[in-house]
């Protein structure tokens, strides 16, 4: 008989490369539930149903204030199926959230924890590769060429805009190299002190990732922002789940007030 443990982060992973293991026999299970047999695919969502809940409640509460409702409108989100609970259900949405508490200590980013993140940023700033960050219309201006001139990924498929922006701004910040092409952008919602990250492309894949997403966590803290989300942990795969660890991403619940 299996024995099943409690559930980590580990076990909610996406695996996207044939050669990556399971964590674990409830990895794998989770892993098929969308390609089982559905009678099958239904038991195993009940029996860790109950487990998925405790998971979630043991996971640290952050209460936001003071963010404008509307935010929470503008996120397209494209669900598995048309019945998807998790893309669907506010509750379970943010459950997991990924999330980094932006203060001082980790805009420092000292000491061992952030060591391979210091290294990364520092080989992207040797190479030529430096941010520019824009704003709303600008935003918008910026992340439309993006689009033409790739003619893939448009931000425009996984967000609504607005008619103002009252309350709410759109950020975006672009990598460029040496030339000065953009290589890589990605784009944030932002009201009062929080910000979610919907949006993410990059032609060159060496060292920009880390530049960018830094210096955007950079730029959020010293807009006042606290609390910067973007996945929920079950959109997440493997190597995406280890690149959150090094910026210092956690689990958390998020909750709107």
């Amino acid at each position: 008989m299996v024995k099943i443990r409690k559930l980590t982060n580990e076990d909610f992973l996406r695996i996207d490369k044939a050669d990556t293991e399971f964590h674990s026999f409830t990895h794998k299970k989770i892993n098929q539930l969308s390609k089982i047999n559905p009678i099958f695919g239904l038991f195993w969502k009940l029996f860790f149903a109950p487990r998925w809940i405790i998971f979630s409640y043991s996971q640290p509460k952050i209460i936001m204030k003071n963010t404008n409702y509307k935010i929470h409108r503008f996120l397209v989100k494209l669900p598995n199926g048309p019945f998807c609970i998790r893309a669907r259900v506010p509750f379970v949405y943010y459950s997991l959230s990924r999330i980094v508490y932006l203060d001082r200590a980790r805009i420092n980013k000292h000491g061992e924890k952030y060591r391979k993140l210091r290294g990364e940023i520092n080989k992207a700033e040797r190479n030529g590769f430096k941010c520019e960050i824009f704003q709303n219309s600008e935003a918008i201006k910026v992340l439309d060429e993006m689009h033409q001139k790739s003619g893939s990924k448009n931000w425009r498929d996984v967000t609504r805009i607005p008619d103002n922006f009252d309350g709410i701004n759109l950020v975006a910040i672009a990598c460029m190299n040496q030339k000065l092409d953009i290589v890589a952008l990605s784009a944030v919602w932002l009201s009062g002190t929080y910000s979610f990250n919907f949006y993410y492309y990059a032609t060159e894949k060496k060292y920009v990732r880390w530049l960018l997403v830094e210096r955007l966590l950079e730029n959020m803290f010293y807009r006042g922002v606290l609390i910067f989300h973007t996945d929920n942990l079950m959109d997440l795969s493997v190597g995406s789940y280890a690149f959150q660890k090094n910026l210092g991403y956690e689990t958390v619940r998020l909750k709107f007030r």
